[in-house]
Order: structure tokens, then sequence, then C-alpha cells
């Protein structure tokens, strides 16, 4: 939720977009939550699992594979794909294994790396207090502390002859019984 918001600064910073595309999972936690919290972050509508984009005329239309039916059930879909149409600017999370990777030059990315040539040049660098206040950066989640079950009654260990221990357990079975009895 943190990243959302700061990446919604930065989206609103540079003035707006018409698409963001994200990846479905993150590198830090694996979840695939940072395309919807974006998007509910701008108040921008959301497309998720993408395997194929085209953005024209103010629209953008995305080829999502479409789930297994339901037993016995039909859902539609093209050739297994559905069709969704969404007004822009919207934020659209791409399956993976959707697109092949396209790596940029690795001598062009150690010099962005290192801050040398026209690109590098070129970046604006902004520091998260520059897109947020960081107050506005804790989790919303707050941890008001642990409950814990209460712990279990031991079992009491039965000693003597066999009839003692019979005479016990029988006495014991009683009580529990009145015990419960009381209480309802």
């Amino acid at each position: 939720a943190v990243m959302a918001r700061v990446l919604a600064a930065a989206v609103e910073r540079l003035g707006g977009a018409d698409l963001i595309l994200t990846g479905a999972t993150t590198l830090g936690t694996g979840q695939g939550q940072l395309g919807p919290r974006l998007a509910e972050a701008l108040g921008w509508p959301q497309i998720v699992g993408a395997w194929q984009v085209e953005a024209a005329d103010g629209q953008v239309q995305v080829v999502c594979k479409a789930p297994p039916p339901p037993p016995g059930g039909d859902r539609g879909g093209e050739g297994g794909y559905l069709i969704h149409e969404v007004d822009l600017p919207a934020v659209v999370t791409v399956a993976p294994g959707a697109l092949k990777p396209r790596y940029p030059d690795g001598v062009r990315l150690i010099n962005v790396y290192r801050g040398v040539g026209e690109v590098a040049e070129a970046l604006e660098r902004w520091d998260v207090s520059d897109l947020v206040d960081e107050a506005t950066l804790q989790p919303l989640l707050e941890k008001r502390g642990q409950d814990f079950p209460p712990e279990r009654e031991r079992g009491v260990r039965l000693s003597g002859t066999p009839t003692e221990m019979a005479q016990a357990l029988a006495d014991a079975l009683k009580v529990r019984a009145l015990r419960q009895q009381v209480r309802r």
C-alpha cells in the first residue's frame, strides 16, 4: 500500500498518464497487489492478467485468459480468452509469461546507473520526501496486540487399584457433567 501511494504521487507530479503497466507480482513480496492498489489510489479503472494490450481513441483494449468454466457451466470467452475495454487513464497488470522481456543494452544500463550519459543527465531524481509527506507512509494496518486461547486444563493421572481408579473416574465424570449443566 505504501509503494502504491508513492507511485500515485509520482504520477500526479508528472501531470498524469494515459496508461500504467505493472507486472503481475513484485520482487519484494511476490504478491500481486501493486497494480490494483495503484489503480485504487489514483481512482482509475484496472484490468488484471493482460496478455495483449492495445490503446486507441481514449480506450484500452486488453485480452486476458479466461478462467476455467465452473463444472457444468460455460463462461464464454473466445477460444479461452476474454476481451475487456476500459476508458483511459487506466492501470493494466500484465500476466506472467505474456510478453518476452526486452532488456536494454548493458553498457547503457550501467551508464544510467552511474549517472553518465545524456539519458542519465536528463533524468530528474526524486526522493520519497519530494512526493509525499513521510507521515502518510505509515502502513494502513495497526497491530493492536495478540490474543491466545486459554490454556487447557491438564488431565489427572489416576492411581490405585483398578476398582479405585474406576470409582475416581466415575466421580470425575459426574462432577464434569454437573458443571456443564450449571453453565447452561
